[in-house]
C-alpha cells in the first residue's frame, strides 16, 4: 500500500515537473515571440494608437 502510493506520488512529481518544464519553455518563447513583435511594431502601434487613422 506504502510503496503504491510512492510510485504513484513520485509518477506524478515527475509528470508535473516535465510538464512546468514545458510549460516554461512555451512561455519563454512566447515572450521572446512577443518582445520581438513589441520592437518590431511598437512605433507603428503607438502611432496608431496615438493618432488614429
Amino acid at each position: 500500500m506504502m510503496k503504491v502510493s510512492k510510485e504513484a506520488i513520485e509518477k506524478k512529481s515527475k509528470r508535473t515537473s516535465e510538464y512546468n518544464i514545458h510549460s516554461h519553455l512555451v512561455f519563454t518563447l512566447l515572450l521572446n515571440f512577443i518582445m520581438g513583435v513589441h520592437t518590431q511594431y511598437s512605433e507603428n502601434i503607438r502611432n496608431q494608437f496615438l493618432h488614429p487613422v
